[in-house]
């Protein structure tokens, strides 16, 4: 048998199950293994903690295809909420027809099911109805044809309890496990409980954790994993170890992110995970190496070769060339580091990494300032920001300075330039100087001068009387009278 699962979206923003068991023989009649599963059996995103590596593993999406999709229902109902005392009751209407519903999946002159997939569309469109147990929707299922897919309907239905009893008779292999078909439709089966049971996770203890995370299926452990890392069940040892030895690589590198989340602030236990994660990095296994380059980061002085490559090759994106940056930055290897070819984004990055770093290392200074030297004129007003930063921690404002009365610069470069030094107490006399330099400089065009004025113009009245003092000489002596009349109106601004 062919396993395709749909997902059936509700009216009230739920979610339903709807299985469709294509029912497929050999020349002797005998039951094909099954295959395709159409829905995505990715694992949801583990939450994690404050400061911890993030896990990135969401965008690996299922590429499963498709064999045969029965047309869907127009609308369908979420299944039950969690039952309280304000629920509105059960309609009478919603409990005589899962009635129907029985009575339909045992009448054998019922060859087609259409007549009951009608009705199980039309139950789980009811708000409040009860719980459907889990031998209705199996014996749906075994049926065939549109039987099993009423049975892939009713599946979000079923009371979260019972299918957490379910579950834990298809980990454990009990016999009754057999109900819900082939080895391959029960692991199918078992990793529904989770995509289409509403908090299914809330009502599993930690042994059943546990089992999870020791299942043969590979999309059980990733939620094992997962399930296990927000519990906080194992230390951050036993995610490396299985980081190590799974079979499996999507469950390997969401162990490995786990062990990051788990060590929190340890960073001798970060040093010890380092080293997997630069051999995550030199994989040839593509979800190994892109767990590894996302983590990159994490590994610090030891990533420094791998980084020192990637610079090298060229073409890393904002995010890796953070990484990079950030282990040869560790590694005190400054070489390289202020290419030519960086865009904006990753010249902006480095100058935050080596601003950061000289405050946790003030020995670092000059090959800090060397490298911001190098880089040569921000380019963005972002950029300016992270390099008044790193300057201020440098005591090296010299090169805002720089960036504010260089004619070539870009204007809103030297607009963030002269806002960084007159908001600044130990600047903010030489800004004022500087800004009036330049906007006494005939080279100043009327445009830039417009502009300048505009975006400092918080930070002039916020510097009290000299900040004043220059509006009102602009507002006097410049020699175009729509800068002359701006400059008063700033004035009168500020005097509000």
């Amino acid at each position: 048998m062919r396993v395709v699962v749909v997902l059936v979206v509700g009216v009230a923003a739920g979610y339903a199950l709807r299985w469709a068991l294509e029912a497929r023989g050999t020349a002797s009649g005998a039951p094909q293994p099954a295959a395709t599963i159409a829905a995505s059996s990715e694992v949801p995103e583990p939450r994690a903690a404050a400061g911890a590596a993030p896990w990135g593993s969401a965008d690996r999406a299922s590429a499963s295809p498709r064999t045969r999709q029965p047309r869907a229902p127009e609308a369908s109902a979420p299944a039950n909420p969690t039952p309280s005392a304000d629920d509105a009751p059960i309609p009478p209407e919603a409990i005589a027809l899962l009635a129907e519903i029985e009575a339909a999946s045992k009448d054998q002159d019922l060859t087609t099911g259409g007549g009951v997939l009608a009705m199980a569309q039309r139950y789980v469109r009811f708000q409040r109805k009860p719980d459907v147990p889990a031998s209705l929707v199996q014996r749906l299922m075994a049926r065939g044809a549109y039987f099993e897919e009423a049975g892939g309907l009713l599946f979000g239905c079923m009371s979260r309890d019972e299918a957490r009893r379910e579950y834990r008779a298809l980990l454990a292999g009990a016999p009754s496990a057999s109900a819900w078909g082939t080895p391959e439709h029960q692991a199918t089966v078992a990793v529904g409980f989770f995509e289409h049971l509403r908090n299914f996770f809330e009502r599993l203890t930690d042994d059943d954790v546990r089992a999870t995370l020791a299942s043969r299926d590979p999309r059980l452990r990733r939620r094992g994993v997962q399930f296990a890392a927000d519990r906080k069940l194992l230390g951050w040892d036993a995610f490396l170890e299985r980081s190590k030895t799974d079979a499996d690589s999507d469950v390997r590198a969401d162990a490995l992110t786990a062990a990051l989340t788990a060590t929190a602030e340890d960073e001798s236990a970060r040093r010890v995970i380092a080293d997997e994660i630069v051999a995550f990095a030199r994989s040839s296994d593509a979800t190994l190496r892109a767990c590894g380059l996302r983590h990159l980061e994490h590994a610090g002085a030891k990533g420094a070769a791998v980084a020192r490559e990637i610079l090298d090759q060229g073409g890393a994106d904002e995010d890796l060339y953070r990484a990079a940056a950030a282990c040869l930055i560790a590694a005190r290897r400054f070489d390289g580091l202020a290419s030519e070819s960086l865009d904006d984004a990753c010249r902006t990055e480095l100058v935050r990494k080596l601003g950061c770093a000289l405050e946790e290392d003030p020995s670092i200074r000059t090959q800090v300032l060397d490298t911001l030297r190098a880089l040569g004129l921000p380019h963005t007003g972002e950029e300016v920001g992270e390099l008044a930063d790193a300057a201020k921690t440098a005591d090296a404002m010299d090169l805002v300075v720089a960036a504010a009365k260089t004619p070539s610069a870009p204007i809103d470069v030297r607009i963030y330039a002269f806002c960084r030094l007159i908001d600044d107490q130990t600047t903010r006399a030489a800004g004022i100087a500087l800004l009036g330099d330049v906007l006494r400089d005939p080279a100043t065009t009327p445009v830039q001068r417009r502009a300048l004025l505009k975006e400092a113009s918080v930070e002039l009245a916020r510097a009290g009387d000299d900040g004043l003092a220059l509006l009102r000489r602009v507002a006097k002596d410049d020699a175009n009278p729509q800068i002359r009349d701006f400059a008063a109106r700033l004035l009168r601004d500020a005097a509000k």
